[in-house]
């Protein structure tokens, strides 16, 4: 579904319809070079720790959180958004950004929501592809809004040919 930003800070969109596309002639290819072009530009790419991210969704320092009994482990995820945190998952599609932040390496895609997605380098410790999906079934069906699930399966990007598979 594309959307019209009336008002990014305010998080205020408009889905564009059927009659808009009509309206303006044109057809969703036509969008999609569109939002292509001017996503990146508006919603710029935020790519961080999941730490980093809670700790300033929650708006304290990294190292409360460690007094907290919250800190970072080895093979935490990262986080890809936007810099709006809403509808951050669409950053995946900017042009060469997993080429950009993988260095080299296969990663691991999970789509956490409509709002990010989580990137995991992949390496001896990760974990298999079916314990990925049952980990993922479940906070999709027990964390996350019906409506801001994206899939069941993690994917894999593939460094060499940058590409994404399912996993």
């Amino acid at each position: 579904t594309f959307k019209i930003a009336l008002d990014i800070k305010e998080g205020m969109y408009i889905p564009v319809t059927d009659n808009l596309f009509k309206l303006w002639n044109i057809d969703a290819m036509d969008m999609l070079n569109i939002a292509k072009e001017n996503t990146p530009k508006l919603m710029p790419c935020r790519y961080e720790t999941m730490i980093t991210i809670l700790a300033q969704s929650m708006g304290v320092e990294e190292d409360v959180l460690g007094i907290m009994g919250i800190e970072a482990y080895e093979g935490m995820p990262n986080v890809l958004t936007n810099t709006t945190n809403t509808f951050g998952s669409s950053v995946i599609l900017y042009d060469g950004i997993l080429k950009a932040i993988c260095k080299g390496k296969d990663l691991i895609i999970i789509p956490s929501s409509i709002h990010e997605t989580l990137i995991l380098e992949i390496d001896d410790k990760s974990m298999s592809s079916d314990d990925l999906a049952t980990m993922i079934k479940d906070v999709n069906s027990n964390e996350v809004a019906p409506n801001e699930v994206l899939s069941d399966h993690a994917y894999r990007y593939i460094a060499s040919e940058d590409r994404i598979v399912i996993l």
